[in-house]
C-alpha cells in the first residue's frame, strides 16, 4: 500500500519539497527517479527502499546468514541514498542502473554512500 501511495503522490507533487516528502515513505524498491518542476529544479533519486547493511561484509558475494550482523537492520534514510539536486552539469539522465553517472561530472560519488 505504501508503494502505491508513494507512486501516486509523486505524480501530484508540484515542487521539489513536496516530491522529496513523498520519498519519506521509503517504498520505491523498483526504480530510480528523475524529477523536474516549473521552478527549474531537477533531481535524481536512486530507489529508496534500500536496506541498511553492515559495511564489514562484501554484499556482492554470499554472506553467512547465521551471523547476526547480517540480519535486517531497517532501511536507509533518504539522505543516505544516492541523490542529486540541480547538478552543476545542468542535466541528469536515468538508465535504471547505478547512480554514479546520472549527472556526468556532477554525479553522486560512490565513496559518499558506503552503506550502498
Amino acid at each position: 500500500m505504501k508503494a502505491l501511495t508513494q507512486s501516486y503522490a509523486r505524480t501530484k507533487a508540484k515542487d521539489y519539497k513536496s516530491f522529496r516528502q513523498t520519498l519519506e515513505l521509503k517504498a520505491n524498491s523498483s526504480n530510480n527517479t528523475i524529477f523536474a518542476d516549473a521552478d527549474g529544479d531537477i533531481a535524481y533519486f536512486h530507489g529508496n527502499f534500500i536496506p541498511r547493511r553492515d559495511t564489514r561484509f562484501d554484499w556482492t558475494k554470499p554472506v553467512d546468514g547465521s551471523d547476526p550482523a547480517t540480519e535486517w537492520q531497517g532501511l536507509l534514510a533518504v539522505d543516505e541514498t544516492p541523490h542529486l539536486l540541480n547538478p552543476k552539469s545542468g542535466w541528469l539522465y536515468n538508465s535504471n542502473n547505478w547512480p554514479w553517472s546520472a549527472g556526468g561530472p556532477s554525479s553522486p560519488k560512490k565513496e559518499t554512500f558506503p552503506l550502498m
